[in-house]
C-alpha cells in the first residue's frame, strides 16, 4: 500500500512487540497508527477480565478518540 506524499512527509515507522500497548485507559495519545503487519485489539479492563470491543487488522489506521478531540 502506498501512502499519499503528504503522509509520507510526516510519518515515521514504529515497531511494537506483541502485547505492547499503543494507549492505556486515561492516557492521551497524539498519534495515528497504520498497521503494516499484525493486528490491534481494543479492550478495557473490567473486574479481573479484559473485555474485547474491536480488532483492527493490516492496512487499517488506528488511534484513540483523544487524537481527534485533543482532550
Amino acid at each position: 500500500l502506498l501512502f499519499p506524499s503528504f503522509l509520507q512527509a510526516i510519518a515515521s515507522e514504529s515497531v511494537f512487540e506483541k502485547g505492547s500497548y499503543l494507549a492505556k485507559v486515561g492516557h492521551k495519545t497524539h498519534s495515528l497508527y497504520f498497521i503494516k503487519k499484525g493486528l490491534v485489539r481494543y479492550f478495557y479492563p473490567m473486574a479481573e477480565k479484559e473485555i474485547t470491543t474491536w480488532f483492527s487488522i493490516e492496512n487499517e489506521f488506528v488511534t484513540t478518540t483523544s487524537f481527534f478531540t485533543q482532550q
